[in-house]
């Protein structure tokens, strides 16, 4: 076998070739700018397109209203003094927002005549359709406008409605005119061509309609990234080649998004992609099997699944340390440091399988976070449960010495087996992670009950692949499904429904205008009903399956975005909170709020205490710049001078026992630190009694939170030495 070394260097003279070889001749007809491929094209239906479900009425018609009111804000803001909004050319905002509404594709091409001269080695294709030839000529005139105090020369061409701009890289083509039948407005570095506004990247379901279409061709970049990879370490092209990373055949990412009647589609395919599945982390051959799903309840709320070989990461990483000649380096430095043998590691990471599987369901804990169970298959059970027994000897030897006896690893038995717990004695945390082995797998939860339900899952008669019309979204088969993932999205958009209508509420009155009767309302603007949006909701899945040396994903969800969106905040739990906090606002709360209430008051808490510190600091500046520099002894100087109302430093965690203000300045200083980011100047020592945390702000008039450990080691640096006594922190 020969050297490494030298089969490095063999391999970078092969990247090397690939790289030059375009440079230097025509071949396969690459270095035309006309035949070269993009390397990076969208293409987008527009708002109509993503919208159109009837569902999505609401938002489809409130986002029609948002040019017209972007029209209004330049002179309401000017009214107001902001002089900032003069300088907006009439009509900008809202011809922006048009246009980037309306269908419109982007195509970037690399061209290697332009890299020859040591030019801009790109070109761009950009159209977006508008309603008529008069809308393209109008936005185009807007923008030409705008750009009127910019170092550009604009001319016409000789093509109507087309003009040039001669930009200090390369003239630009834009303007207005119809293309295949429709008015678009353009802009390209390549006179007289336009995108692909039909282009599609990847396959969709017969009869889907597409809304979204992207590539990204990581080969047509292989001219520009030569020299970076010619200067970097020799192993870094090698792995470079071997994962199909560069050269005209490197993988390529296309996707689709589309929609037919009543589902939205989309999938993903990476040519090529097996090369540097095999190196870094799975055989394209693997597939998951009946028994993986079946571990996995039918309740489950979310899932996911899939394959992934961490001993083939390890075994680059450590390819990669061996080329550097760092490896012999960083095995002393575990032994001696940290007295770990890296064998033992590779060993217990070796030992782990491929199969991954995560989940929440109702089964083990109710369906949220806190029943959540990940496992993953064991290749070498013995190898694993002794380095698993090691780490919890460490970790507890670790939290006698520094966690004082409130960290600790507890092990228990139970059903035959051996449970690891976290556990915090006296602290009163809400979870205890427990790790336990079970047959081939081991498996991680947030809690024992959610452990022992997820064992006895794995011995169900019943699993996802029971949940009624899985299959059909999966193609009727599980064979050859190398990933997989599921939402209940109708779980989900039944929670978020009340913050999505908060939503629609609050665009309602955006778009409203306080200097006409423009009244969304009027126009039928209205979210749909509980019961109407929730009919026929279907869960989001995506399968991942090998076809050849390709990696398609394959996705299904409800067609609706509102529904979609709904779900989003469903998942955030963010349903939950705002239908708690917000009547408890309105009805002034109650002594016995909910945790999600007390946490959002404590949030509104601090961003009061950070802006009255903010005000003790801007104060303090003002009274340094009326007093010749000089450092004001305490707040109290700034309310006698009345740079500072009393009012701004009595915080809002209450008030201190000692009669002291609440919100502190330095008492040490005599003069004001210019622009000193890393200089303490105030802090809220009340925060810091009641919740261990404090706003501080700095000389430079920025506010940071810290926790009382981070302060004091900030507290301690030599640039504020004398601060901690000037605070009576002690």
């Amino acid at each position: 076998m020969r050297p490494l070394r030298t089969r490095s260097l063999a391999s970078v003279a092969c990247v090397a070739a690939v790289v030059s070889a375009p440079l230097a001749s025509a071949q396969d007809g690459r270095e035309d700018a006309e035949s070269a491929p993009p390397v990076v094209a969208v293409n987008s239906a527009g708002l109509d397109g993503w919208l159109s479900s009837d569902k999505d009425r609401a938002l489809r018609d409130l986002l029609r209203l948002v040019g017209p009111r972007l029209s209004e804000l330049p002179a309401e803001l000017s009214r107001l003094g902001m002089d900032e909004a003069d300088e907006i050319p009439a009509g900008f905002l809202d011809s922006a927002w048009e246009v980037l509404s309306r269908p419109q594709s982007f195509e970037l091409r690399l061209n290697l005549n332009r890299l020859r001269e040591q030019s801009v080695p790109v070109d761009v294709r950009w159209a977006a359709t508008t309603a008529d030839l008069t809308a393209a000529s109008n936005a185009v005139g807007v923008f030409r406008n705008a750009l009127r105090d910019a170092p550009i020369d604009f001319q016409m061409s000789d093509e109507p409605g087309v003009f040039i701009a001669d930009t200090p890289a390369i003239p630009v083509f834009f303007g207005a005119k119809r293309a295949n039948g429709s008015p678009v407005m353009f802009l390209s570095t390549e006179e007289g061509k336009m995108p692909d506004m039909a282009a599609r990247y990847a396959e969709l379901p017969e009869g889907a309609t597409q809304t979204f279409g992207l590539r990204f061709d990581l080969g047509q970049l292989t001219p520009v990234i030569g020299m970076p990879i010619g200067m970097a370490p020799p192993v870094v092209g090698e792995l470079l080649m071997e994962a199909g990373l560069v050269g005209w055949d490197a993988t390529r990412f296309d996707m689709a998004i589309g929609h037919d009647e009543s589902l939205s589609h989309a999938t993903v395919r990476m040519t090529g992609a097996a090369r540097s599945a095999r190196l870094f982390a799975i055989d394209p051959e693997r597939s998951l099997s009946v028994a993986d799903f079946a571990i996995v309840p039918e309740d489950a709320t979310v899932a996911s699944l899939g394959l992934y070989d961490a001993s083939k990461t390890l075994g680059v990483a450590r390819r990669v340390m061996e080329s550097l000649d760092v490896w012999d380096e960083f095995e002393r430095g575990m032994r001696e440091e940290a007295e770990i043998d890296p064998a033992t590691i590779e060993a217990f990471v070796r030992s782990i399988g491929d199969v991954w599987v995560y989940y929440q369901s109702d089964s083990t804990g109710g369906g949220e976070f806190s029943s959540a169970i990940m496992s993953v298959t064991l290749r070498d059970r013995a190898t694993f449960e002794q380095a698993l027994a090691t780490a919890v000897g460490k970790a507890n030897s670790l939290g006698a010495q520094e966690g004082n006896g409130y960290v600790r690893v507890r092990s228990s038995e139970s059903a035959g087996m051996t449970m690891y717990s976290l556990t915090s004695p006296g602290l009163p945390l809400p979870a205890e992670p427990t790790l336990a082995i079970h047959g081939d797998r081991v498996y991680l939860a947030m809690s024992i009950p959610s452990l022992m339900a997820a064992i006895r899952q794995a011995s169900a008669d019943r699993s996802i692949v029971d949940r009624e019309g899985l299959l059909d979204f999966v193609g009727g088969s599980l064979d050859g499904i190398a990933g997989f993932s599921f939402m209940d999205t109708e779980r989900y958009a039944r929670r978020g429904y009340g913050t999505m209508n908060h939503v629609v509420a609050a665009m309602v009155n955006g778009v409203r205008s306080p200097s006409s009767d423009r009244e969304p309302y009027e126009r039928g603007i209205m979210m749909p009903s509980y019961n109407e949006l929730m009919e026929g909701v279907v869960p989001t899945v995506s399968v991942t399956r090998w076809d050849g040396e390709d990696l398609v994903v394959t996705a299904t969800a409800d067609r609706s975005v509102t529904v979609q969106l709904a779900a989003g905040f469903g998942r955030a739990n963010l349903g939950a909170a705002a239908g708690q906090f917000l009547p408890m606002m309105i009805a002034g709360g109650a002594s016995s709020a909910p945790i999600a209430v007390v946490e959002a008051r404590s949030t509104a808490k601090q961003a009061a205490s950070s802006s009255q510190v903010r005000q003790v600091l801007v104060a303090a500046v003002m009274y340094a710049e009326e007093n010749d520099g000089r450092f004001p002894s305490s707040v109290q100087d700034l309310v006698e001078s009345e740079f500072l109302d009393s009012a701004a430093v009595q915080s809002p965690f209450g008030a201190m026992m000692d009669g002291r203000p609440d919100i502190v300045l330095r008492s040490d200083l005599r003069e004001m630190p210019e622009f000193a980011s890393d200089v303490i100047v105030a802090i809220d020592r009340s925060a810091l009694e009641f919740i261990g945390e404090t706003a501080v702000g700095f000389a430079d008039g920025h506010v940071e939170w810290h926790d009382h450990w981070s302060l004091m080691e900030l507290l301690e640096t030599p640039e504020n030495e004398g601060a901690m006594e000037s605070f009576d922190l002690f």
